[in-house]
């Protein structure tokens, strides 16, 4: 015969607590036969009606072990309970469980914020907001820059090849076309009729023009630059603008403009965890023109609180390439963009081309087909039927003849000698200067329960450090006790138990 104390006492099946205090203390006799882990006891009360009944739990201080009571019963012939027990083995063994090292998968105390928690599905319905940077690309056709290449004789600034790169403004811009498309004003005014119009034809004052761009953007500070008269070929114009000098092609004619954007966070992010502005929960779209809707990889944002978008536009072609970099702040944009992290690049036609002609062209072919042609080819028909019929004149009519047929010659020739004018380069588009946004859509998690399931933590772990919830993964551990009891405590802590005081 030896002693329990027994207790009325709440608690999970699956928790190491203990009780604190507050039990009773009873003389217990062992059954026959019976098991250290189930055994079955028997103890003498005075009626089925005492308080031994309400008692769950107990402790045996010769076995070491806490139990619970499974079963009991009262036999009134001899006036004795009989209780059936089952070894706590969590309580019993918890100073050595709390001791041993673990690797967890979830814990109610402490987790990792960056591990998907997958126990939770989310719901249907997404949530979508925007974040909007106003334009980027803010300038209009009048309060932006153009630069153009134009065939030029040498200067004190460096061509690109033959061509002699200015930055114009607008209305630069302007009295430049007006020059160049009434440049024949400038000729000898007694030069009329067809030689005005070979004259208009011959200097082509456009066709130096070689290429057009406009920036709806401040491109370049012209109070950098030095104003100088605009030269096309061998000749100057009277209209101003600045020349791009040297430091401007050499050594690339690249130029960077950047801004950064704030990331919206998922908004479960501050209670349930970074992982949820990764892929799955989080889409972010840039929409950018001209580079158009890009999809952003929200799993490479994770941590970082901004975008920066770097735009390099090469000032010759007008080509641009977006580079997207994750940043942590705004403020800490290094000089070396290679040292952040790269999202991707995106390349697009950036400076819009300006399709440039001269009508000139149009003039000339129709005036000399109604003016030269058509009188040589009537001249040539009366002449051929008035000496036609006349053997005599058998080789004026074949001269007249041939004149007839050489004025066709010439009309074929002039008529493909004419083209009627193309515009040069691709017509941009001013869709650009719409805002930059990132679109989001987020997937919101069902309500946790998070005393009863935990938190991700997926990290070794003395389990002294965690409290409440706790689930390992191929736990391992060796108590005092048996070893059916030390793989039952394994198999709670696999399955997920609570550490109690």
């Amino acid at each position: 015969m030896f002693n329990a104390i027994f207790y009325t006492f709440s608690k999970k099946p699956n928790s190491t607590l203990r009780p604190s205090s507050g039990g009773t203390t009873y003389s217990i006799r062992l059954v026959d036969n019976c098991s250290i882990i189930n055994p079955i006891i028997r103890l003498r009360g005075s009626s089925a009606s005492d308080m031994l009944g309400r008692f769950n739990y107990c402790y045996i201080s010769e076995f070491n072990r806490y139990y619970f009571v499974v079963d009991s019963g009262y036999d009134a012939d001899r006036g004795i309970w009989e209780m059936s027990l089952r070894c706590d083995v969590l309580a019993t063994a918890r100073d050595e469980i709390k001791a041993s090292t673990q690797f967890v998968e979830r814990s109610f105390s402490r987790w990792d914020f960056l591990i998907d928690d997958t126990v939770y599905p989310s719901k249907a319905q997404a949530q979508f907001s925007n974040t909007v940077y106003s334009q980027f690309f803010d300038a209009t056709p009048v309060t932006g820059q153009y630069i153009i290449g134009m065939v030029s004789k040498g200067s004190s600034y460096s061509r690109f090849g033959g061509v002699q790169y200015y930055l114009l403004t607008y209305t630069q811009m302007n009295a430049l076309i007006d020059y160049m498309m009434n440049i024949i004003n400038y000729a000898d005014s007694t030069i009329t009729g067809i030689a005005t119009e070979l004259l208009g034809l011959i200097s082509d004052p456009m066709s130096y023009i070689v290429s057009c761009k406009f920036f709806p953007k401040t491109l370049i500070d012209m109070t950098q630059l030095t104003p100088q008269v605009i030269n096309f070929g061998a000749f100057e114009s009277t209209v101003y603008g600045a020349p791009l000098p040297g430091s401007f092609i050499d050594p690339s004619p690249v130029i960077h403009r950047g801004f950064t954007m704030p990331l919206t966070d998922h908004p479960q992010k501050a209670t349930r965890g970074s992982w949820l502005n990764g892929n799955g929960h989080t889409e972010r779209t840039l929409r950018f023109e001209p580079f158009g809707v890009i999809p952003l990889d929200s799993s490479k944002l994770i941590g970082y609180g901004y975008i920066y978008l770097d735009v390099a536009i090469d000032i010759i072609t007008g080509q641009g390439v977006l580079s997207i970099y994750a940043c942590e702040d705004s403020s800490s944009i290094p000089s070396n963009l290679d040292t952040m992290p790269l999202l991707g690049t995106y390349p697009s036609q950036v400076l819009i081309d300006i399709p440039l002609t001269q009508n000139r062209h149009e003039a000339f072919g129709s005036f000399a087909i109604d003016n030269i042609v058509k009188p040589l080819l009537n001249t040539a028909d009366q002449v051929g039927q008035k000496v036609s019929g006349f053997d005599f004149y058998g080789a004026i009519s074949s001269l007249g003849s041939g004149m007839h047929q050489g004025m066709f010659t010439i009309g074929d020739g002039l008529k493909n000698f004419y083209n009627p004018p193309a515009a040069r380069g691709t017509p941009g588009s001013l869709l650009c200067r719409m805002n930059v946004v990132i679109c989001n859509k987020f997937m919101i998690l069902v309500d946790e329960d998070q005393a009863e399931f935990g938190r991700p933590l997926c990290s070794y772990t003395t389990l002294t450090n965690l409290s409440g919830f706790c689930k390992c993964l191929n736990a391992n551990i060796s108590t005092t006790l048996t070893a059916l009891e030390n793989e039952q405590i394994e198999n709670f802590l696999n399955s997920g138990f609570f550490i109690d005081t």
